[in-house]
């Protein structure tokens, strides 16, 4: 099949002009494209890519229809009470809308907490199973175009999902809408540091051990890469306070490392990548954020107008 690739302006400041990184393949769908960097913001996203309703109807059969359902029902409920913890610690409780929330997993968590919990997903049988498995309440649809009362929730989330979405700062700017003064934000997303160094580093790694030809790179490039400064600078662009960004928990396992490594060796690879970052991030006050993944947390301002 052949799938028609068109160029797209930085979504952060909408200019065309742009630097080449090197050719990625693009998580999930598979397509190998451009990743570059804009000139005028240093935001790193892929382009030329598919258009918005081919790259949608990709990522929902590679996403939803391919994708193993151990991932989300066995290790990552792990990672989700992890992240409920950290949000709890800013907020014990409220509202909470789960933005990309996927078969509804972390939402049945934070539920059972005594949340008041919303989702929106854009994908019909993920969303279903979650009205049918759990019955929570899904709205079907995108950050974009879904209608929510304004200044509603307590805290809002999108684990993995901004930087998969085509477009992020419009998104971003309804998701703060939506959220009440003095609320909180929590997102979850692909270090590009890290995976563009690692995707540099992976042609040395084939040539050391010839075994690793036979595996797949294990890196992560969605439609957009943020870096700890081009995720801060958006989000105070669109009105968000106290953005901090630090290395995120890691999911239990990654099946890129568990097939050549074996999922004991990829667990002890993981903990150890994780300490090291978690101990640069702390040597450094907070200023390396070094690991795969970035928590951010950021606060609306408790006297915002909108």
């Amino acid at each position: 099949m052949t799938i028609d690739l068109v160029p797209v302006p930085c979504s952060a400041c909408q200019s065309s002009q742009v630097r080449t990184l090197d050719f990625v393949r693009l998580s999930p769908i598979g397509i190998t494209s451009t990743l570059v960097r804009c000139r005028s913001c240093g935001l790193v996203y892929v382009s030329p890519r598919p258009t918005r309703e081919a790259e949608q109807a990709l990522y929902a059969k590679a996403y939803y229809e391919t994708a193993d359902q151990e991932v989300w029902d066995g290790p990552r409920l792990e990672l989700f009470r992890r992240l409920l913890a950290a949000m709890e610690r800013r907020q014990p409780h409220g509202e909470l809308l789960d933005v990309g929330c996927g078969k509804g997993h972390f939402l049945k968590i934070a539920g059972d907490r005594g949340w008041g919990v919303t989702g929106i997903e854009p994908s019909h049988a993920a969303g279903n199973h979650a009205r049918q498995a759990f019955g929570l309440r899904v709205l079907e649809g995108e950050a974009a175009t879904v209608e929510l009362p304004p200044n509603y929730f307590n805290v809002i989330v999108a684990w993995n999902v901004i930087d998969q979405l085509y477009d992020p700062a419009p998104a971003l700017e309804r998701i703060y809408t939506w959220l009440r003064p003095g609320g909180w934000l929590g997102l979850r997303l692909s270090n590009v540091e890290f995976h563009w160094r690692l995707h540099r580093f992976w042609p040395i790694v084939r040539r050391l051990w010839p075994k690793a030809v036979q595996y797949r790179e294990p890196t992560v490039f969605h439609l957009t890469m943020f870096s700890p400064a081009t995720i801060i600078a958006l989000l105070r662009r669109v009105g968000w306070q106290r953005v901090m960004v630090r290395n995120s928990p890691l999911d239990p396992y990654v099946e890129d490392l568990v097939q050549p490594l074996g999922r004991t060796r990829a667990a002890r690879l993981q903990r150890g990548l994780y300490g090291a970052a978690q101990c640069a991030w702390a040597c450094s006050l907070g200023r390396w954020v070094v690991g795969p993944s970035l928590l951010i947390w950021a606060r609306k301002p408790k006297d915002a107008k909108r």
